[in-house]
């Protein structure tokens, strides 16, 4: 990999890093060895793929522009919500004639969360796809994907890929009641899961760790000579 594409990914890194709370720390320690673990593996199965074009690593760049640019929506959205009350109160003065009420902001940034989740879940997959080789390609085959080329891994990280969350805010299997939210399982609107607001959120939370964690691992693999 170039000079300039090792920057681009620690620089992403140290943002991620830097934006850790407690709780997504002890998360990331959690998943940080099972990922070094599954490229291991990855590897010693001949699945790693070592040659990359310049080309293909623009694409992929594009793709990751799409996240940071709705991370950086969520967070000016975030931001607001850190302000003091006359500052907030000043904000929906100023705004309020083009719809903006506190309700609205407040779903304009849920439905950000959820965006972002849903990023992480799949660039998480995408991104480590890349950087394996003659596998199938189809995000939709993750699972067996990974099943086949690092089974003694796989069941270690199936876990923090959270599925059944992900398949339920894709395909808008939740609701939210009583300052909570359900998830259903299909289309009968069988819950499989409820739980508060502030939970939903850390749960989204746990799919961007997921992702920029990742991002980490390869980081230091590259520095390591681990693709050479």
């Amino acid at each position: 990999m170039g000079g300039s594409d090792s920057k681009l990914w620690e620089q992403r890194v140290a943002n991620a890093e830097q934006s850790l709370g407690r709780a997504e720390k002890a998360l990331w320690q959690k998943i940080e060895p099972v990922l070094i673990d599954a490229l291991d593996e990855i590897k010693a199965n001949g699945k790693l793929e070592t040659i990359y074009v310049r080309t293909e690593m623009d694409k992929l760049s594009g793709t990751l522009k799409t996240f940071e640019e709705t991370s950086i929506a969520h967070n000016v959205l975030g931001h607001l919500f850190d302000r003091t009350r006359e500052e907030w109160v000043r904000f929906l003065r100023i705004t309020e004639q083009f719809g903006f009420t506190q309700t609205n902001v407040a779903r304009i940034y849920l439905t950000l969360e959820v965006a972002i989740a849903l990023l992480s879940t799949e660039l998480f997959k995408l991104v480590l796809l890349f950087h394996m080789k003659d596998v199938s390609y189809d995000v939709s085959k993750f699972p067996s994907t990974m099943r086949d080329c690092a089974p003694k891994t796989w069941h270690r990280l199936k876990p923090f890929v959270d599925n059944d969350f992900r398949n339920a805010l894709a395909h808008g299997t939740y609701t939210i009641v009583s300052k909570g939210v359900v998830l259903y399982k299909d289309a009968k609107l069988s819950p499989f899961d409820k739980m508060k607001l502030h939970e939903f959120m850390m749960r989204t939370k746990e799919q961007n760790v997921l992702f920029m964690c990742l991002f980490n691992v390869l980081a230091a693999k590259k520095k390591s000579g681990f693709f050479t």
